[in-house]
């Protein structure tokens, strides 16, 4: 017969092995996610052979980092330039463009890493005091090449979408020639890139005669052009901004297709708002708002940032390619390179027949005619109808054609 004793101990033992089976699954469950976050998210150090093979590269004798024929502008300059836009307008597509010209240092979002991480939501949120003054420090070391060493160029070192989508940041002296056309995924596991050491980051962006930037509008520094005036008037330097606009409908069809605007379920799932909800309206309010502001600002510029600011309609690009992409070059005084005009050609017109499938959401490849009319064909009726209601000043300013609803959606 058991005893008190016995029984005590045998449910000790029986709790101690339930225990142990939960911690075992749960050490498994965490060390899988670990691996995936790690693939995902972190790059791991190189081996010493690739970081010291790399570094016994003369920088000279590169030929992606060759010095241009004049570093400086007419006015003995360098020229820095801002791409700034909202989210959803083509801005990815136009720093590529400059991204392809060999005489450009082409940084992709500088800002989202900074969102990323100290957990920033500028989107949703207002631009804080304390994110608004390490904005302004990412941007000072860009202009500057004077990049430090910091959890911001850790994040950025990482062989994911921000780093690769820069040419020079994908190749020699920072990565082996493999890793200019393969995929984050294989540049993570073959370990193709090393990390970007400030002192060889600062003496490679320094030998190009332009350093470009994209950078969504709101992460701006107080979401205003006219916030940036301290940058632009860096005496020593050439800064300038190109402002993309596109037509609110399309902007915002897009920003509601690609998940944009809409609330996080339970189980992590994005919802969207309905057109006729108030954050929908909130959502598209704010948004036109700020082009509004931006657009009269670039219209009517006040005297010190007049010839530093450029106005580009993304419909007009995708219209007039040719001539608008030498325009871009002219603005910040680059001439033209061999092969983007057939960059150019063969991004816009990418064999898409439909709206789906190959036409991937965040991809700069492209059938320019679909991009064109895509809004008319994926936004509801009430959604053009809000749009148009909060965004009729801003089309105005941008010689955007007023729909009348009822007609365009008679036959739906």
């Amino acid at each position: 017969m058991l005893t008190y004793v016995g029984i005590r101990n045998i449910l000790f033992s029986l709790t101690l092995s339930c225990l142990l089976i939960v911690y075992f699954q749960y050490w498994k469950t965490q060390r899988c996610c670990d691996e995936l976050y790690s693939l995902t998210f972190r790059m791991e150090p190189p081996p010493p052979a690739l970081v010291l093979e790399l570094r016994e590269k003369p920088l000279e004798n590169t030929q992606d980092l060759r010095r241009p024929k004049s570093s400086q502008n007419e006015q003995g300059k360098q020229t820095n330039l801002m791409i700034i836009s909202q989210g959803r307008s083509g801005s990815s597509f136009i720093g590529q463009i400059f991204n392809h010209h060999p005489d450009v240092f082409y940084i992709y979002e500088p800002l989202h890493t900074l969102e990323r991480v100290d957990n920033f939501d500028n989107f949703i949120g207002n631009n804080t005091s304390e994110y608004n003054q390490r904005a302004s420090m990412i941007l000072e070391e860009i202009f500057n090449c004077s990049f430090r060493k910091s959890p911001y160029l850790d994040y950025l070192s990482r062989p994911g979408h921000f780093r690769l989508s820069s040419r020079v940041l994908r190749s020699p002296p920072f990565c082996t020639r493999e890793a200019e056309n393969t995929t984050a995924k294989e540049v993570f596991e073959k370990q193709l890139c090393s990390y970007l050491e400030p002192v060889l980051l600062n003496q490679v962006c320094k030998k190009y005669s332009v350093t470009v930037m994209k950078v969504l509008e709101h992460r701006l520094i107080g979401r205003t052009l006219e916030s940036l005036k301290p940058l632009l008037e860096m005496e020593e330097y050439d800064n300038k901004i190109l402002y993309l606009v596109r037509d609110p409908r399309a902007v915002i069809s897009s920003m509601y297709q690609a998940g944009w605007i809409a609330s996080i379920g339970k189980d992590g799932q994005l919802i969207p708002y309905q057109p006729i909800s108030r954050r929908f309206h909130w959502y598209v309010q704010r948004i036109c708002h700020q082009m509004e502001t931006n657009v009269k600002f670039v219209k009517h510029p006040p005297y010190w940032s007049k010839k530093r600011l450029f106005l580009l309609r993304y419909e007009d690009l995708i219209t007039n390619p040719e001539n608008i992409t030498k325009d871009m070059f002219e603005f910040i005084d680059l001439g033209e390179a061999t092969g983007i005009k057939e960059w150019v050609y063969d991004h816009m017109n990418a064999h898409n027949t439909t709206l789906g499938g190959t036409e991937e959401t965040y991809a700069t490849k492209k059938n320019a005619s679909l991009t064109l009319k895509k809004w008319r064909l994926e936004a509801s009726r009430e959604m053009v109808k809000v749009v148009e209601k909060h965004c009729k000043t801003v089309m105005d300013l941008l010689s955007y054609t007023q729909t009348k609803v009822l007609r365009l959606y008679s036959m739906t």
